[in-house]
């Protein structure tokens, strides 16, 4: 009986895979994002908040027997698609005429729109004819680089180089700034429209961990937080209002749903709804992919309006953040007072959020940029009374001379915008290949920037190996790189893609992730046939017949087997292979 033992002499060449893992919420393509700060009212858990007590008359005039709607699916004309692009995006002037437009509740930009970028409705020359434009026409952009929002209303590009909207809206997405009050943006309750999205990125995941965006119809001429707008002139009390979160009752059966469309129902109990926009009733909104299933999607109709119950919010805020600086306006008389250094100067980092609040209740005043007194067109609050915010997010190191338009050289302020505090993460070695059961050791590093000081906590992201272990488990980063092991391994043999995560405990929890890839290879030999060889006794050398088998491989196994015979063969035999060396 032959035997076969096995050695390998591997011949492997490194392939590198880009691979994209979404953390609290954060895009795909942006990792190093959040979706808004973990503390934002988009994040919360409200699944344990009372009810209102108006919820049963509000939910009387939200059409409760009509079915949910996905207002999105696989098509590309389905939904609100979003871009994501670099800093290094060229950015444009947009004049906010379109419809009448709503230039002085805008942010005045300029807005990085990517060539050819995807626009809700799929057809930018469609938005260019008011009188077929498909839907609200928004643009949504990401800066992945200095984690900015941009969304953009009733878009059109008449001509080369030409921009128009309705409105516009930025947002630090680090921040947990809210729009001036009374402005709108590209919903009518002034809210941010990306974090409201279903996106399948998190269906596929099997976690949605965010509020989801929905219209009504009806609404009430009035607004609630988080919403800073409304576009309505029924004044029921019993409308539902802007800003309006409903939650799907506890009691409510989801097991016998689609998987697509359980995973956005258990997100509609646990985080709830955000009313957001005027449209039709009980339609939820999503980013449009090819890898949706319509089908499942659909089966979201049988839940009802009178599956849902209206949650009690007035107690819900969000956090605060060091992304967001405070600057009084007429704190003590004619002066802007930052909250930090209680003098006119603040100096955040760039990426920053600055709201200013108005506090004088004897004078009005504005925050309008330029060097006294002329303004240079960065931004301006225009003039407002006590109780007024405004906000302006920072995206350029700089320094920023402001003036108060009315009170001129006797109100002046300064914002002073500085690099970024942040580590990186890298990995040196991915693209290990190991058999079963071995560990491979990818070696990492954390290194500081500007005088990032925290404590980074590592973790290894969907689709890791059986056994992933960063090893210390926390660390802090330093300037010439702070070392650290990801000990992997796993007895299936696969290509395993994962990002290696840092999650920082600064306040805005900074992230950053690193792709990794393990080969796990192994090849396999079938049982000889025959397994047993026998030839007739001779003084002269005779030769068995052939036994046959075959060698295959698990994984992405590429090498040379190298065949040979184990002891036990008889005295002064021999065994031959007629293919010794076989490359797999």
């Amino acid at each position: 009986m032959l035997s076969c033992a096995k050695s390998v002499c591997l011949s492997f060449v490194a392939s590198f895979f880009l691979t994209c893992s979404a953390y609290g919420g954060s895009l795909p393509g942006a990792p190093n994002c959040p979706m808004f700060p973990a503390n934002n009212v988009w994040n919360a858990d409200i699944s344990a908040l009372p009810v209102d007590p108006n919820s049963n008359n509000y939910m009387a005039n939200m059409n409760p027997g009509r079915g949910l709607h996905p207002d999105f699916g696989a098509p590309a004309q389905y939904g609100i698609p979003y871009n994501v692009v670099s800093s290094a995006q060229a950015k444009l002037s947009v004049a906010f005429s379109v419809s009448g437009g709503a230039p002085t509740e805008s942010d005045k930009g300029p807005y990085p729109i990517p060539p050819s970028a995807q626009i809700e409705g799929n057809s930018q020359s469609n938005c260019n004819d008011l009188s077929t434009k498909p839907g609200d026409c928004h643009i949504l952009i990401v800066d992945k680089d200095a984690c900015i929002l941009y969304e953009l209303d009733q878009v059109m590009n008449p001509s080369l180089g030409t921009w128009a909207a309705f409105s516009g809206a930025i947002w630090s997405l680090k921040s947990n700034a809210l729009r001036t009050d009374s402005w709108t943006s590209g919903d009518a309750a002034g809210l941010p429209i990306l974090p409201g999205l279903v996106r399948y990125d998190e269906v596929a995941a099997g976690l949605i961990n965010h509020a989801l965006r929905f219209t009504m119809n009806t609404t009430q001429s009035a607004h609630i937080y988080p919403a800073r707008h409304d576009a309505s002139s029924n004044t029921d009390p019993n409308q539902p209002p802007m800003g309006l979160r409903v939650r799907l009752k506890a009691s409510t059966n989801i097991s016998g749903l689609t998987p697509q469309a359980k995973v956005i129902a258990q997100a509609m109990k646990t985080y709830g709804l955000i009313l957001a926009d005027n449209g039709s009733d009980w339609f939820i909104s999503g980013a449009s992919d090819t890898n949706f299933n319509d089908s499942d999607l659909h089966n979201l109709n049988q839940l009802h309006g009178s599956d849902f119950e209206v949650v009690d919010t007035s107690g819900l805020r969000n956090g605060s953040d060091t992304a967001t600086a405070t600057v009084f306006v007429g704190q003590g008389g004619l002066k802007f007072v930052d909250a930090v250094s209680s003098t006119s100067t603040t100096t955040i980092p760039v990426n920053t959020t600055v709201q200013w609040n108005w506090v004088d209740a004897s004078h009005n005043h504005s925050t309008t940029s330029g060097n006294c007194c002329t303004p240079d067109g960065k931004w301006d609050s225009q003039v407002n009374g006590n109780g007024n915010v405004f906000i302006n997010t920072f995206n350029t190191v700089g320094t920023y001379p402001y003036f108060c338009m009315v009170h001129n050289a006797a109100m002046k302020g300064t914002v002073i915008v500085t690099p970024p505090s942040d580590y990186s993460l890298t990995i040196s070695n991915s693209g290990i290949l190991i058999f079963p059961g071995q560990t491979a050791p990818f070696s990492g590093k954390l290194t500081t920037s500007n005088g990032y000081n925290n404590t980074v906590n590592l973790s290894c992201g969907t689709g890791h190996p059986a056994t992933c272990t960063p090893a210390p488990p926390s660390l802090t980063p330093t300037p010439g790189g702070a070392g650290f092991l990801v000990n992997a391994s796993d007895v299936t043999p696969n290509d395993y893609i994962f990002n290696v995560q840092g999650i920082g405990t600064d306040t805005l929890q900074t992230s950053h992730a690193a792709s990794v890839t393990l080969h796990v290879v192994d090849f396999n030999l079938t049982a000889p046939s025959p397994a047993t060889l026998s030839t007739a006794a001779s003084a002269n050398p005779t030769t068995t017949p052939t036994a046959g088998f075959q060698v295959s491989v698990s994984g992405s196994f590429s090498g040379i087997v190298n065949l040979s015979c184990s002891n036990g063969l008889p005295a002064g035999a021999t065994c031959n292979f007629l293919e010794q060396d076989r490359r797999l």
